[in-house]
């Protein structure tokens, strides 16, 4: 539940920047779209990171969902508990993207009227 209560909290934070940005550029959904493909393509979910060279790994490991997809993959597929850095990381990350989003929300929460 810990990896999923981290992720909520980022996911909210990404809708919140995503919701924003929306309101001001409509085109935006179908750009996300677009995103979304290329950032699943950029994240290891269906191939395990030791496949690639070292200078790729270190470059995907800088996107964010790589850790909860690490942690969550240690706990089911290896069956042991993930590092305590990997704990630090998920939550430091969730708490990071809430809290960006819910400032841009926050900030032009006001414009909001008059592009809708």
């Amino acid at each position: 539940p810990y990896a999923y209560i981290c992720m909520l909290m980022f996911t909210l934070g990404i809708g919140f920047i995503i919701s924003t940005v929306s309101i001001f550029f409509r085109d935006m959904f179908y750009i996300y779209g677009v995103l979304l493909t290329l950032w699943t393509y950029a994240t290891p979910i269906f191939y395990d990171i030791t496949m690639l060279t070292p200078a790729m790994q270190s470059i995907l490991k800088w996107n964010p969902l790589y850790m909860y997809i690490d942690f969550t993959r240690t706990i089911i597929l290896y069956n042991q508990i993930p590092s305590t850095n990997s704990f630090i990381m998920c939550a430091l990350s969730g708490i990071l993207f809430l809290l960006i989003g819910t400032i841009i929300f926050k900030r032009k929460q006001d414009k909001f009227i008059y592009y809708v």
